[in-house]
């Protein structure tokens, strides 16, 4: 059991690492549409939209360095404590973009260009799963330095399904609403 259980906190981590990083990544990249989907969720004034657009990439990179540090020097709770955080913040401002009735072109997170309206329900069950992946390192918290090199191989790999699994989800999301018209 406990070969399993190290297995399942190695996929989850390097997966929730994987989707930070990749996430950052995408944010650089397309730092307009970002600003845009920042601007959408009205949660910043315009002003600050700008330079918070550039700097919240730079901060999740931090975010998955800081994890990776405290997961293989200190503890993988730590870093399921700082990955539910900020998981629980993202979680929050599409709680009051729902409840705000606020209507989205890009959550600013996918990895995709699509111009449809996105479905903040949705997007926040994607991000409940995520919330779920980082509580469950935070309670079978695992020590990932003492799991050998045939499950991190092993949860590498099945973390790579899991993000794959993951943008397929997501551009489900994001083309949510264009597969709707096409049922009817």
């Amino acid at each position: 059991m406990t070969s399993f259980s190290l297995l399942v906190n190695v996929s989850i981590f390097v997966f929730l690492i994987s989707v930070f990083l990749l996430s950052a990544y995408h944010k650089i990249q397309a730092s307009q549409p970002f600003y845009e989907a920042l601007l959408a969720f009205r949660v910043v004034p315009v002003r600050f939209a700008w330079p918070l657009s550039k700097m919240i990439p730079w901060l999740e990179g931090a975010v998955v360095v800081l994890s990776i540090i405290t997961a293989l020097f200190f503890s993988v709770l730590y870093s399921g404590i700082l990955l539910l955080a900020v998981l629980s913040l993202y979680t929050a401002i599409l709680f009051s973009a729902k409840v705000r009735n606020l209507t989205l072109d890009d959550c600013g997170c996918s990895f995709t260009q699509s111009k449809s309206e996105v479905s903040i329900n949705l997007l926040m069950v994607r991000n409940s799963l995520l919330l779920a992946s980082a509580l469950l390192l935070c309670v079978n918290p695992q020590e990932l330095t003492q799991a050998p090199l045939l499950v991190w191989c092993v949860g590498v790999v099945f973390s790579g399904f899991l993000v794959v699994s993951y943008f397929s989800f997501d551009l489900l999301i994001s083309n949510y609403s264009l597969l709707k018209k096409l049922r009817v």
